[in-house]
């Protein structure tokens, strides 16, 4: 109740975040502190600290659609480089825990073009492949320093007559027909 009389936002997320802090560190309540994050969340959407902290308590309780949404919200609020590991880390979460490789694709194709102006590479073409290597195997050889490697084999792609087909079947699931 005296938080509410708080006027000032910026105060009132304050004080979330240190009984957030709080509960989290020192009482030892994760799901309690998780509350306090949010309510600071609620008066500012867009605060860094607020979105890394309940995207570590997110993966620290295995609340996997809470936190791909968090890591969603801080892709928007990050530097560019800090957006290649979100957007891999939003990519294997959707395809792999949440069973939504369609949610993941686009996520994979940011990363590679983020990756791809940051390298200064000029191959839009094999963002795609690129891609479906990172979802298969979550790496990639380009992100692996493996750049000669990587160098040699990814012209192949672009011949005219290279394809790429891919069924994913998630475990549990019926295969398409």
């Amino acid at each position: 109740a005296e938080l509410q009389l708080v006027e000032a936002p910026d105060r009132r997320r304050e004080i979330h975040s240190d009984r957030a802090r709080v509960l989290e560190r020192d009482l030892h309540s994760p799901a309690r502190a998780i509350a306090a994050w949010q309510a600071a969340r609620e008066i500012a959407p867009a605060d860094r600290d607020v979105l890394s902290a309940l995207d570590r308590l997110y993966d620290l309780t295995g609340r996997v659609r809470e936190r791909v949404e968090v890591i969603e919200a801080r892709i928007e609020t990050s530097d560019r480089g800090e957006r290649i590991p979100l957007h891999r880390e939003a990519a294997m979460l959707w395809a792999a825990k949440l069973a939504s490789c369609e949610r993941a694709v686009p996520h994979l194709l940011h990363a590679v073009e983020l990756s791809r102006s940051q390298d200064g590479a000029q191959s839009p073409e094999a963002a795609g492949p690129e891609a479906l290597e990172l979802l298969l195997t979550g790496d990639t050889y380009r992100w692996a320093n493996r750049a000669k490697v990587w160098q040699e084999g990814w012209r192949n792609l672009h011949h005219k007559t290279a394809a790429i087909e891919v069924e994913p079947l998630v475990e549990g699931q019926k295969k398409r027909t």
